[in-house]
């Protein structure tokens, strides 16, 4: 576990250290059967290029960061003193359309609920039939979310990286503005952000039980807090420690 040995690893994915397994594989592709953690080759390259270009890893606040932190702030306001997991998760899916697809619509809530059991047998594999129709529901509905290219959402990073891809799915340089159709390549990359924001919701939620029972600590994280105004994005060191320690 020495740091050079996981940089080793990380550095040299997908090859020979590929994560996409013949069990997550037949996992993910149940929901998302793009997407670029079960991709391989040319089309791993090209979808990891798109994924990095809409995320902005490199880049320590993303552009669109400003109105997410205002959305954060306004549905946080509504939230109890003491607040349950049911209550936060049902916060956390509302924050993660507003985010990722852009809205909070009749279709945005069918998007995730049609996504809730895709993953749940996706947790079999192999072993249980997969719901195709479900799945090309929901990859209807994310295309028609890439294609409506929703101002101040993942989605509209997404739309406008992509240029927007076409038929073939490909990636055709870096933040182009063309337009055209939205293929299933494209929109499994959506999806993916979907269900990776399940993952992080869990994340604060323990974090946040972590700094219940430490005093000293949540002073010191609402003191970081404090230092600035809610709806600004700014780096929070102390409060990013807390949640990787919640992940060790």
């Amino acid at each position: 576990l020495a740091h050079s040995d996981v940089g080793h690893l990380l550095a040299e994915a997908p090859t020979p250290f590929s994560p996409a397994t013949l069990e997550k594989r037949a996992a993910l592709s149940r929901f998302q059967p793009h997407g670029v953690l079960i991709s391989e080759g040319g089309e791993r390259a090209q979808r990891r290029a798109l994924n990095e270009d809409a995320l902005e890893p490199g880049d320590g606040v993303h552009h669109l960061a400003g109105g997410w932190a205002a959305t954060i702030a306004s549905h946080v306001d509504g939230l109890p003193t003491v607040v349950g997991w049911e209550q936060f998760a049902a916060t956390w899916c509302r924050l993660a359309r507003e985010v990722s697809p852009g809205g909070d619509t009749l279709d945005d809530r069918e998007t995730t609920a049609l996504l809730t059991p895709l993953r749940r047998r996706a947790n079999w594999a192999y072993l249980v039939p997969t719901l195709r129709r479900n799945r090309q529901r929901l990859l209807e509905l994310v295309r028609q979310q890439v294609a409506a290219n929703r101002p101040g959402s993942l989605a509209s990073a997404l739309a406008t990286a992509a240029g927007v891809a076409g038929s073939d799915g490909r990636y055709h340089g870096s933040r182009g503005t063309g337009s055209g159709s939205v293929s299933d390549a494209v929109a499994s990359q959506l999806l993916h952000w979907l269900f990776a924001f399940d993952a992080a919701g869990i994340a604060t939620f323990r974090t946040l039980a972590l700094l219940a029972a430490h005093p000293d600590m949540r002073r010191r994280a609402r003191e970081e807090a404090r230092d600035g105004t809610a709806d600004t994005p700014r780096q929070l060191p102390f409060l990013r420690a807390c949640v990787l320690e919640s992940l060790r």
